[in-house]
């Protein structure tokens, strides 16, 4: 129910927005495993979504071509947009506002600001926070519920009265 020209403005600005103009006669088949990703990206953005929530959207990808995603994604929410990244890749975390890490079984082990989250943990790197929160998920769990990093970060941003927030039993 869009008209055409509407239509075709809208792609133009999208293939814009993540570089792809040059490649838009160009079958996806064919495309490079970054600008696949791009035009994954760029499919959603055709309806100016206010909410991205993207899986994996770097998986596959060399660093290059994954710094230029995540710039892209960056960029995107620097434009107004809120955009959530699910990934394992810690490479370009600090292009992100906020870092939630999540422990087996689904509970909040921290969130924050990426360059807080080594302290946090007291790790030298990535490798040890996976480590930490695979093998004491529920001690994490406590941890961060009962820190001032909860308290700053997931009940303000949640604006939820710490009273009333859900508790977690001493074992996590």
């Amino acid at each position: 129910d869009v008209p055409r020209d509407e239509r075709k403005a809208r792609v133009d600005e999208v293939l814009v927005t993540l570089g792809l103009t040059e490649r838009a006669r160009q079958r996806i088949d064919t495309l490079s495993g970054g600008q696949r990703k791009r035009t994954s990206v760029a499919l959603e953005l055709l309806t100016e979504p206010s909410l991205l929530c993207l899986d994996e959207p770097t998986s596959g990808l060399d660093p290059a071509l994954d710094r230029e995603v995540m710039q892209e994604l960056r960029d995107l929410a620097d434009r107004g947009r809120t955009v959530v990244v699910v990934t394992h890749n810690v490479l370009h975390l600090d292009l992100c506002d906020r870092v939630l890490v999540m422990c087996p079984g689904g509970t909040m082990g921290y969130f924050g600001p990426p360059e807080e989250v080594l302290g946090f943990f007291g790790a030298a790197n990535y490798a040890d926070v996976f480590e930490m929160i695979t093998k004491k998920p529920a001690e994490w769990t406590r941890r961060y519920r009962v820190s001032d990093h909860y308290r700053r970060y997931a009940l303000v941003a949640a604006m939820v009265p710490e009273e009333t927030a859900a508790p977690v039993s001493p074992a996590g």
